[in-house]
């Protein structure tokens, strides 16, 4: 008699995960994000089936923007110029041309992006 190892039983056609099982698998998977290749080689698994895995379980890549630091002489201007424009009228205002989307970054990265992992 063949015991089956969850490797063996994942090779069998026809074979059902159930859902405890498959969210073991998804655990698993969130915290060995980094030993794909480790996986593939001692199971015989191909990598397209180690990517798309997390991505029928619903977790997906996220790529965060890093907002840049304030140093302690840029936050006493920022305070000093918010202390003398306190006053200004709403048409003085007006006359700002405001930008969402600064463009500062502090260490040279692709698109100033960062990869992060989802909760």
């Amino acid at each position: 008699v063949r015991q089956l190892t969850q490797s063996l039983m994942g090779q069998i056609v026809g074979s059902s995960v159930t859902k405890t099982a498959k969210h073991r698998q998804t655990v698993s998977a969130k915290r060995n994000r980094g030993h794909r290749s480790k996986l593939t080689d001692r199971q015989g698994i191909s990598i397209k089936t180690v990517n798309h895995e997390p991505h029928k379980a619903g977790i997906y890549g996220r790529a965060a923007i890093q907002k840049p630091l304030l140093s302690k002489a840029s936050e006493q201007k920022h305070i000093t110029w918010c202390k003398e424009h306190r006053t200004w009228t709403p048409e003085q205002w007006e006359s700002v041309t405001w930008s969402d989307e600064p463009s500062v970054t502090l260490f040279l990265q692709l698109n100033g992006r960062v990869p992060v992992c989802p909760n």
